[in-house]
């Protein structure tokens, strides 16, 4: 922009004091306001015009880094991304393998085993439960711990699922009556 109005107001004091151009008014003050008024009208619009290139040169560099930035990040947020993913694929493999090993712990066990819910209802029993009770599967699922419960140990049954659900014991094991499905009493 300096240049450029410095060229143009050289040439402009040039063809001026030469006697030849725009600038050739009789007195020689209306040639010099001629002259800054012309130099104003040429320098401002090239200020305006330096000062779009620069924000535009800024612009583009803030977007390249925003950019730059931008890739490191999504790389970094992939690779991230990558070894959670390939975590949790060795997760999900020892929880099925783990699974599978509890049931086929639980289903082969030589001691009869199932679980209940909080309302006493059965969630799954194994063979050999089924062997015991003389009930299959579908038919202890309808059912509730307490439905084949002796009724001389049901008291003491209860009294330990409650101590379970209230947190004062882990877990407990108890050898108790049951009523089998042909009516018939059995120890377990």
């Amino acid at each position: 922009t300096s240049t450029a109005t410095a060229l143009v107001s050289i040439l402009a004091i040039y063809f001026a004091v030469d006697g030849s151009g725009p600038f050739n008014a009789p007195y020689p003050a209306q040639n010099v306001f001629g002259l800054q008024i012309y130099i104003v009208c040429v320098f401002l619009p090239l200020l305006f015009l330096s000062a779009i290139i620069e924000e535009q040169r800024r612009t583009r560099a803030m977007l390249q880094a925003a950019h730059d930035g931008l890739e490191e990040t999504v790389a970094r947020r992939t690779d991230e991304l990558a070894r959670v993913n390939a975590a949790l694929q060795r997760e999900i493999k020892e929880h099925r393998e783990s699974e599978e090993l509890f049931r086929l712990t639980f289903d082969q066990s030589p001691f009869g085993a199932n679980m209940s819910g909080l309302d006493y209802r059965f969630l799954r029993v194994n063979k050999e439960y089924r062997r015991i009770t003389g009930y299959s599967e579908e038919e202890l699922v309808r059912l509730t711990f307490l439905d084949i419960t002796a009724p001389e140990d049901l008291q003491a049954n209860i009294a330990q699922a409650e101590a379970l659900r209230r947190g004062d014991i882990e877990r407990y094991q108890m050898e108790k009556r049951y009523i089998r499905k042909d009516g018939s009493i059995v120890w377990g």
